[in-house]
């Protein structure tokens, strides 16, 4: 018993504990002070949402793709093939866009804006 007193009280000395702890407790206060959710904007978030998860998709094709030819023109092909690799990650991303901005905001965002 004198083991687990001695943790609780080096722990609570930590500047990491007293952090949490105070986080956890503002936290609590400003959920037991909040109202209603205003979701007026939740459509035109989740739009948005897919926007922004597109270009990030497309950006890491063409940066993929771009990588890739110049390796294999070096070639390095391990470094094309990771390229490549790249390019299919991005395609990941725009196709799961619209699932993940589903899971989100909870609103379903249609495939075409």
């Amino acid at each position: 018993m004198k083991q687990i007193a001695k943790y609780v009280q080096r722990g609570l000395r930590s500047e990491a504990t007293r952090f949490f702890l105070l986080a956890g407790l503002g936290t609590a206060v400003a959920f037991a002070q909040s109202g209603t959710l205003d979701t007026s904007g939740v459509q035109t978030v989740a739009a948005s949402m897919l926007t922004v998860f597109r270009i990030v998709g497309v950006c890491a094709i063409i940066a993929g793709l771009t990588f890739a030819v110049f390796k294999f023109m070096g070639r390095d092909m391990m470094g094309g093939v990771l390229g490549v690799v790249g390019g299919i990650i991005g395609a990941v991303i725009i196709g799961y866009a619209p699932s993940w901005a589903q899971s989100l905001t909870g609103i379903s965002v249609p495939l075409v804006p």
